[in-house]
C-alpha cells in the first residue's frame, strides 16, 4: 500500500483484531470478514431498530414532533407561522459508531392545502 511517512501519528489498533491500520485506509479490513453476529441482531431488533441493507446502518425513530416556527429558520428551509416536522434517528452503524440524525420537513407553505381542511365532493 502506498501509506504517507508520518511519523505514525495517523495509525490505530482495531479494537476487534489488535492489527494496526493506517487512517487513509479507512479503517481495518477484518470487519468485512466478520461472519454476522445473530446475537447482536436480536438484541438490536428486540430494542425496536431495522436494519438498512442498503447503507448496512441500524437505525431507530427516537423522536418525530410538529413544531411552528415563531421566526424564520437561519437555514432558510422554514419560515414564521410554518408548520414543520422534527424526525430524529437513533444510527448504529456495523463498527459500533452510534449518533443522531435531524431531519426537518415543512408541512405547510402557501398555496399548499392545509393537511386539517378536506375538500367538499
Amino acid at each position: 500500500m502506498n501509506v504517507p511517512d508520518d511519523w505514525h501519528c495517523y495509525y490505530r489498533t482495531c479494537s476487534h483484531c489488535g492489527s494496526r491500520y493506517h487512517l487513509s485506509e479507512g479503517g481495518c479490513d477484518c470487519w468485512d470478514k466478520l461472519p454476522p453476529d445473530d446475537d447482536l441482531t436480536e438484541r438490536m431488533k428486540d430494542a425496536n431498530y431495522e436494519w438498512d441493507t442498503w447503507d448496512q446502518i441500524w437505525s431507530k425513530l427516537v423522536r418525530a414532533k410538529i413544531h411552528v416556527a415563531r421566526k424564520d429558520h437561519k437555514d432558510g428551509k422554514v419560515k414564521k407561522g410554518e408548520r414543520y416536522n422534527i424526525t430524529t434517528y437513533r444510527i448504529v452503524e456495523p463498527s459500533g459508531i452510534s449518533y443522531l440524525l435531524h431531519h426537518k420537513t415543512v408541512l405547510d407553505r402557501p398555496g399548499w392545502p392545509a393537511l386539517n381542511q378536506r375538500t367538499n365532493t
